[in-house]
């Protein structure tokens, strides 16, 4: 309980003669101290909160950025709610009683919002946490027009296409991952186990081994040396994986992952750029501006590089210079991409357009990714079948040469 005979500091909220809502930070002695403060200045109380009670519950589960599989998920039942013509506030009163926690705290979170008089994108956006500058958006574009379940319904189409291609991009490599641990896992086995038991059939004659077996020798010390600290990695690796999938970016820490693997990267790049420039078709085909747009892109992109480019062209359309033009002089899509854009911007079909060439980056990057997985499988098996048929080469040539010169 707070002493009246200290004074603290509220972070306020009040509506005025309007209906208005008001914030503002007030110093009194009481919260009951507060209210009257702020009914002295011609408000009507609605909330006053110690400073340090309202950093407290800053901190809380809605401190952090709504997980985009719970944005989907929330966006999804929202959309099919406006659809039906439930209004939004009570919208949320029902999305607050779902069983996910996350998305529970955030819809309560968005209808105490809504009813003090925010709207929904920035009730979206503060409240519950959502950080996805595309959704958020449409949602304002759809608030303005009139439309905001048609809004809501592309936001879901853009979000579950998203989550479905980083699916598809992680499955993708499930086997190829599994295929690289039992390669490691064999490898190990070898160096560690098997070639260790040789190692006192040939003690002391070390100079009648020929170099390939005393390679591989070298090899089995080396991993005997370095598996404490390989165990130690694992088990952090595994703590830390368990992490971020109880946060829900299980998915972002392997498309980080892959970003860093050569010859996939590209696909996984090409892969955003195709995603972005569906959000900008989407959010041009919602009358959007190619400027906010542009910034809303680069907001979303996830990607340093493309943020850079897509400020750039920003830069370059608000002097006046086309779109295509512009998207080839940053180097944002491929040639092809450039030549759809060039004839949308010509024919005025610019939104469908973007589109189009989305879908052939989009394609193109499949494709490749599904090359590059099938030239790893044999890949990864010739390696394995390679090291230990040469361990096992090296192992008896050094066993027959110790034999000769016993002989």
């Amino acid at each position: 309980m707070l002493s009246a005979s200290s004074s603290t500091v509220f972070d306020c909220t009040a509506r005025d003669e309007r209906g208005r809502r008001k914030t503002l930070r007030l110093t009194a002695g009481s919260r009951n101290a507060a209210f009257k403060a702020m009914k002295r200045q011609g408000l009507f109380p609605v909330d006053a909160r110690a400073v340090a009670e309202a950093a407290e519950a800053s901190t809380g589960s809605l401190s952090d950025a709504l997980p985009a599989k719970t944005t989907g998920a929330m966006v999804a039942r929202l959309a099919t709610l406006i659809e039906r013509g439930i209004g939004a506030e009570r919208a949320f009163m029902i999305l607050s009683r779902d069983t996910d926690a996350r998305l529970s705290k955030a819809a309560q979170a968005i209808r105490n919002a809504l009813r003090e008089g925010d709207k929904l994108a920035d009730a979206m956006r503060h409240a519950g946490r959502i950080d996805d500058a595309t959704t958020l958006a449409l949602v304002s574009a759809g608030e303005a027009s009139g439309a905001l379940a048609e809004g809501l319904r592309e936001a879901d189409r853009l979000l579950s296409g998203r989550a479905k291609s980083r699916r598809a991009l992680v499955s993708n490599l499930i086997y190829p991952m599994i295929l690289s641990l039992v390669a490691f896992a064999s490898i190990s086995l070898v160096m560690l186990v098997i070639v260790p038991q040789f190692k006192p059939m040939l003690s002391g004659r070390e100079d009648t081994i020929p170099a390939m077996g005393r390679m591989v020798f070298a090899v089995s010390d080396g991993f005997a040396v370095a598996a404490p600290w390989l165990g130690v990695t694992a088990i952090v690796m595994v703590i830390l994986l368990t992490m971020r999938a109880r946060q829900g970016r299980l998915g972002a820490t392997f498309s980080g992952i892959i970003d860093r693997v050569p010859g996939i990267a590209r696909s996984a790049r090409e892969a955003r750029v195709a995603l972005l420039l569906r959000v900008l078709g989407t959010l041009m085909a919602k009358d959007v501006q190619i400027d906010r747009a542009l910034k809303i892109a680069a907001g979303s992109a996830g990607d340093p590089e493309l943020t850079a480019k897509l400020s750039d062209a920003g830069s370059r359309i608000l002097r006046g210079e086309p779109i295509a033009d512009t998207f080839f002089a940053v180097s944002l899509a491929p040639p092809a991409a450039i030549e759809l854009i060039r004839a949308g911007e010509e024919t005025g079909d610019l939104a469908p357009m973007l589109q189009r060439a989305a879908d052939d980056i989009e394609e193109t990057a499949n494709a490749r990714m599904q090359q590059i997985l099938a030239l790893c499988e044999p890949a990864l098996i010739l390696i394995i079948g390679l090291v230990i048929g040469v361990s096992l080469y090296a192992l008896f040539t050094a066993i027959s040469a110790v034999n000769a010169v016993d002989l």
